[in-house]
């Protein structure tokens, strides 16, 4: 692609936000499955999550650094509204346990299925969107 004279044009927001992703990817390919669920992850600092409205909408916002423009706002919604635990640092197994405690009813086979979601949610916003770091 240098022979080419390629120009990349994305902005530097963007290419400090994939090289971060990419760093993550090292990092989660590092540890085992149990491993994993111990780190501490947690939002990055140009991530936030609003509520608005009556209806208690919650919102993750992404704020260019740089500009300080807003970049994208994402309607938070079922497991994705967990995201909100990740404004201060955290470990899946301290989320699952939160959990835990909020619905003592539901069985060991529910909690194994949420934690596959938890897993899944942290996973796609490490790498895909760039907005949890792991600690």
């Amino acid at each position: 692609m240098n022979s080419m004279d390629y120009e990349d044009s994305r902005s530097l927001y963007e290419k400090m936000k994939f090289d971060r992703i990419l760093k993550s990817l090292s990092k989660v390919y590092h540890y085992k499955y149990e491993e994993i669920k111990t780190i501490k992850i947690k939002l990055f600092n140009n991530f936030s999550i609003h509520e608005e409205g009556e209806e208690e909408n919650f919102f993750l916002i992404e704020i260019d650094p740089f500009s300080g423009k807003e970049i994208q706002k994402i309607l938070l919604e079922r497991t994705d509204q967990l995201m909100y635990y990740f404004t201060e640092s955290i470990s899946i197994n301290e989320l699952i346990e939160i959990i835990k405690e909020d619905f003592k009813n539901t069985t060991e086979i529910e909690f194994k299925q949420l934690e596959e979601n938890i897993l899944s949610l942290v996973f796609e916003e490490i790498l895909m969107m760039g907005s949890l770091e792991i600690l």
